[in-house]
C-alpha cells in the first residue's frame, strides 16, 4: 500500500513538472529585434543578457512596429525595443502595457512618449570625471554637425550650468568645415582650464581631424575625453565603455519604474559604463589617475 501511495505520488509530481514545462504560460517580457539589428555583437549580447536576468522572455525579429498591438499585450506584460531601427518608429496604436527603448546611440531620434535608455553616459558624468584627474575645468569644447544628437547637447548644456562649466562650440556643416571647426577648437582652447569633448564623430575620421586632435593635444597637451565606446582605447585621456550585461539589468529594471509614457531619455552613468583612463596621456598632461579608482561596482580599465 505505501509503494502504491509513493507511486501515485511520484506520477503527480511528474504530470506537475510536464504541465509547467510543456503548457507555460506566456513570457512576461517580449524584445522585439529588428534583423539588421541582430546583426551587432553588443545589441546581441544585450538581448541574451536580458534574457538571462528576466525570466521567461521571448524575442521577436521584426523590422516593423506595425505588429497585432492587441494580441503582444494579451500575451506579455511589457516589451524592450533594442537597437536603431525600431528606436526611431512608433507602434500603430498606444499601449496599455510598458515598454523601454534601449542599445541605441547617437543622432537616433527616438520615437515620441518612448522611454529609453541610450549607451551613451550622461554629460554630467563626463565633466566630473574630467575634475577627478586634477583638471581645475572651467569649460568643455565640442563639434557640432548637422548630424549632431540634439538631445545630448541639450543635456550637456544644462549640465555644465549645473556644475558652473561653460560649453563651448563650433559648428561645421559638412566634412571640409568640420576638420576646419576642430583646428579652430584647438587653436582657441585653453589647455589649463579647457578640454575637448568628443561628442559627434560625424565626419571626424574620414576628414582627418582626429589625427590632427591626437597629435596637436599631444604637442600642446590638451585633454581629450570621448563618451563614445570606439574612442575609448583610441589615445583619449578618459572614455567610457558600457557593460553590456548591467546595461541589460538596468533596462529590465526601467520597464518596474516607469509609471506612464513619459518620453523621457535616460543616460547611462559610472555604474552600468567602465570608465577608461590612458595613464601615458594623463601623466603628459600633468593629470592624475582618479582617487575614486576601482571603487565602484566594477574594476576600471587603465591604458598604461
Amino acid at each position: 500500500m505505501i509503494d502504491h501511495w509513493i507511486f501515485i505520488r511520484y506520477l503527480s509530481i511528474v504530470a506537475l513538472i510536464y504541465l509547467s514545462v510543456f503548457n507555460k504560460a506566456d513570457a512576461d517580457t517580449l524584445i522585439l529585434l529588428s534583423e539588421q539589428d541582430s546583426k551587432s555583437n553588443a545589441v546581441s549580447k544585450i538581448a541574451q543578457e536580458i534574457q538571462f536576468y528576466a525570466n521567461d522572455t521571448d524575442i521577436l525579429y521584426t523590422d516593423s512596429l506595425s505588429l497585432d498591438i492587441p494580441e503582444l499585450e494579451r500575451k506579455y506584460d511589457s516589451l524592450i525595443l533594442l537597437g536603431d531601427d525600431l528606436a526611431v518608429q512608433s507602434f500603430p496604436t498606444a499601449l496599455t502595457i510598458p515598454y523601454v527603448v534601449g542599445a541605441f546611440a547617437g543622432n537616433v531620434d527616438v520615437a515620441p512618449f518612448s522611454n529609453s535608455l541610450t549607451l551613451e553616459v550622461r554629460p554630467r558624468v563626463l565633466y566630473q570625471e574630467i575634475i577627478k584627474v586634477g583638471l581645475p575645468l572651467k569649460a568643455v569644447w565640442t563639434v557640432i554637425t548637422p548630424n549632431h544628437n540634439p538631445e545630448l547637447l541639450q543635456s550637456a548644456k544644462l549640465d555644465a550650468a549645473e556644475l558652473g562649466i561653460e560649453l563651448k562650440t563650433k559648428t561645421s556643416s559638412g566634412k571640409q568645415t568640420t576638420a576646419r571647426a576642430w583646428f579652430d577648437v584647438l587653436a582657441s582652447i585653453d589647455h589649463e582650464t579647457e578640454a575637448i569633448w568628443i561628442s559627434d564623430s560625424s565626419y571626424l575620421e574620414e576628414s582627418g581631424a582626429y589625427k590632427y586632435l591626437l597629435e596637436t593635444s599631444w604637442k600642446r597637451s590638451v585633454t581629450i575625453v570621448s563618451h563614445f565606446p570606439k574612442y575609448a582605447r583610441r589615445a583619449v585621456a578618459i572614455g567610457f565603455l558600457p557593460d553590456l550585461k548591467l546595461y541589460a539589468r538596468r533596462l529590465v529594471d526601467l520597464l518596474s519604474e516607469l509609471e506612464s509614457e513619459t518620453g523621457t531619455r535616460s543616460y547611462i552613468s559610472t555604474d552600468v559604463a567602465q570608465r577608461v583612463f590612458n595613464k601615458r596621456t594623463l601623466e603628459h598632461l600633468g593629470l592624475r589617475l582618479p582617487r575614486d579608482l576601482d571603487t565602484h561596482a566594477k574594476d576600471d580599465i587603465v591604458i598604461r
